[in-house]
């Protein structure tokens, strides 16, 4: 995040409970917590902000995707009950392809290095 800073670039943040740092939210321009099975509520949060370029970052972990407790909004659903098989790369993939049919462009995760060097 210190990167888009140092490029000027305004901060919209979709954390996922447990997994990011709480303090996220004191360097983001706008911030959400979401669960892991909230994609249409973190594309909402996006369109609403008018975002049309993203990046993953830092680490998911995967495999809570199959927790039996987990609840999935019915787009995360019918993405993963789809997937063939259910790798890291195959996991990711779906999730770039789910934001890239909403119209949000998903940008390499060195993007903003690149920019900066």
């Amino acid at each position: 995040m210190r990167f888009a800073n140092l490029a000027g670039i305004e901060i919209a943040t979709a954390a996922l409970l447990g997994m990011a740092d709480p303090g996220y939210e004191h360097i983001c321009d706008k911030f959400i917590s979401v669960h892991l099975g909230e994609l249409e509520k973190t594309v909402a949060f996006f369109k609403d902000l008018g975002v049309s370029e993203i990046l993953f970052a830092g680490k998911v972990d995967k495999t809570r995707l199959f927790d039996k407790g987990l609840v999935l909004d019915p787009s995360s659903q019918k993405l993963f009950s789809s997937l063939p098989q259910r790798n890291d790369d195959a996991i990711l993939g779906a999730v770039a392809r789910f934001f890239i049919e909403a119209g949000i462009k998903v940008l390499d995760s060195t993007h903003l290095l690149k920019m900066i060097l």
